[in-house]
């Protein structure tokens, strides 16, 4: 017997046009002026909404061109920069705005077609509001120095955003919510060593920044999203944990002592005691650092990132941090069990044997870190030997 194949067919269109202009004066070469503006048209916005305008405009001052800074032998270059600005982001799907058909068993058990996807035709293109201003210097012919300082703010999110389930959908996709991400990033390097056979350069570089929920959806404060447990709240950052706060062990007793909602010691755990932990999966904090060294044409270099602190939720402390879980030798607890509460006057952080294992603050663990990411050794093969190659 044979049996027939079905078959499928798809087929995927995108559009996009824009249509732009930009400005460039130079004035001096001190002075220099450089604006934009641009429109922007794409097809995955809906019918009502697919037209978005941007514009940057920027500035930047050369000051070592300065007279006043002709005598100025020391600093070989010093620049100032500001730029503000709009940029458009339409980081999303084909077909997201539409009311686009779907199949399926969708009424009772038999195959059919519906609307699969709920059409949103005002949605339109994600906005970032960028103000920056840095600061670009050499020094003494060893030192470089950039400094940027920023503000960005993100309006008109393109989100997945949770619909009722009275409408027959979980969610749907719309222009919500507003961000603020607000830092400074310096990057510095420094020649210790500066001879024609030999360079020898430490350099690094740290950024922070600080990101802050200004605006969430329907005028709502706070939201829980249900698939993360991650609660995103007004004035809050993205990524901000929440949870019942631990505070110590008592010496007397060996019980837990935690924190309620008002902010009071009490031994009696409750999820309605949940709170924000100032703890993030974001870090605030990162940057790196790295040498590299030059002689005779071989190179060494060695580079280290690190990120500052971040923390993590550890499912897994429930088994490693857990007494009442399993069998002593069956099951492989941290040392620091070891340290727990024993007597009276035992000044611990962890509980007495035998008391109930709680998801409080502490299955957070801190995540910083400091990593070796590459050591490298090269050699510069000089011009002369390749040359006699014939081919290199």
């Amino acid at each position: 017997a044979s049996t027939a194949a079905i078959s499928s067919h798809s087929m995927v269109d995108e559009v996009s046009n824009s249509f732009f202009g930009r400005v460039n004066y130079s004035y001096g070469n001190r002075y220099h002026f450089d604006a934009s503006l641009r429109t922007d048209g794409s097809s995955v916005f809906g019918r009502n909404a697919r037209w978005g305008t941007f514009w940057p405009v920027g500035g930047m001052w050369n000051i070592k061109n300065e007279d006043f800074m002709l005598t100025a032998d020391k600093v070989n270059d010093l620049r100032l920069r500001v730029s503000y600005g709009t940029t458009g982001n339409s980081g999303i799907g084909n077909y997201i705005a539409y009311g686009t058909i779907g199949t399926g068993p969708n009424y009772n058990g038999a195959a059919g077609t519906t609307i699969g996807n709920p059409a949103n035709h005002d949605l339109t293109w994600e906005t970032v509001t960028t103000a920056n201003l840095g600061v670009t210097a050499r020094l003494f012919n060893r030192a470089s120095v950039e400094v940027d300082v920023y503000n960005r703010v993100t309006s008109n999110m393109l989100m997945d955003v949770p619909y009722s389930a009275s409408t027959g959908y979980s969610s749907g996709w719309g222009n919500v919510g507003k961000l603020s991400n607000t830092g400074f990033e310096l990057q510095a390097s420094y020649d210790l060593v500066q001879r024609p056979d030999m360079l020898w350069t430490v350099y690094g570089n740290v950024a922070f920044n600080h990101n802050e929920i200004i605006e969430l959806y329907n005028g709502i404060q706070e939201f829980v999203d249900g698939g993360t447990g991650l609660k995103y709240a007004v004035g809050h950052a993205v990524g901000e944990f929440t949870g019942v706060h631990f505070v110590r062990v008592d010496p007397r007793d060996g019980m837990p002592i935690w924190l309620d909602k008002n902010g009071n010691e009490t031994k009696q755990y409750s999820d309605a005691n949940e709170n924000w932990l100032n703890m993030n999966y974001n870090a605030d904090w990162s940057g790196g650092f790295g040498t590299s060294f030059t002689w005779k044409g071989f190179t060494a270099s060695a580079d280290f990132s690190w990120v500052g602190d971040r923390y993590m939720w550890l499912n897994e402390k429930f088994y490693t941090a857990n007494l009442n879980f399993g069998s002593i030798g069956e099951t492989r607890y941290e040392k620091r069990l070891l340290n727990m509460w024993q007597k009276p006057g035992d000044i611990t952080d962890i509980p007495k044997a035998g008391t109930p294992f709680n998801f409080d603050s502490t299955v957070y663990s801190n995540a910083a870190f400091l990593r070796l990411k590459n050591v490298t050794l090269s050699y510069n093969v000089p011009e002369f030997l390749l040359d006699k190659t014939g081919f290199v």
